[in-house]
């Protein structure tokens, strides 16, 4: 199994690392750039749009795992509701890098994904515990 991971993780690594400089390219194209300003951190123009690379290197990677066996049955279903829901979050992303959008349309499109994916199955019911028991969750602390 530790072979899957390091093959998933691999995959990842090198696309995020192929995707990055043709990220940046773009960005400098298309004008999505991040402009010093009295309010900004970068002292210098900064590429947006980073956001591509991690989307595709993340969903590269899933598509990758699925040549491996799976031992749960509703994973597929998870999966589909963290990819709707992380495709809006991409989609209003790549929007605001090149449009800049206010906080509250952003809040409402991570609001949804969340409920997305939450309907979907994905939850944190548990919490591995290296000095001994795993802290296990509550539903409604689950889905927070």
């Amino acid at each position: 199994m530790f072979v899957v991971f390091l093959i998933v993780f691999a995959s990842a690594l090198i696309l995020s690392t192929l995707f990055t400089p043709l990220a940046i390219r773009f960005a400098a194209r298309i004008g999505a750039m991040d402009r010093p300003a009295p309010r900004r951190v970068h002292d210098a123009p900064t590429p947006r749009l980073g956001g591509i690379p991690i989307f595709i290197s993340f969903f590269g990677a899933v598509l990758i795992s699925f040549f491996y066996p799976r031992s749960d049955p509703n994973e597929s279903a998870r999966l589909a509701g963290l990819f709707i829901g992380a495709s809006i979050l991409f989609c209003v992303g790549v929007y605001d890098d090149r449009r800049e959008i206010s906080a509250a349309p952003q809040f409402i499109a991570q609001l949804v994904a969340a409920i997305i994916a939450v309907a979907s199955g994905v939850m944190i019911h548990e919490i591995p515990n290296p000095f001994g028991a795993a802290f296990i969750l509550d539903d409604w602390f689950a889905i927070l």
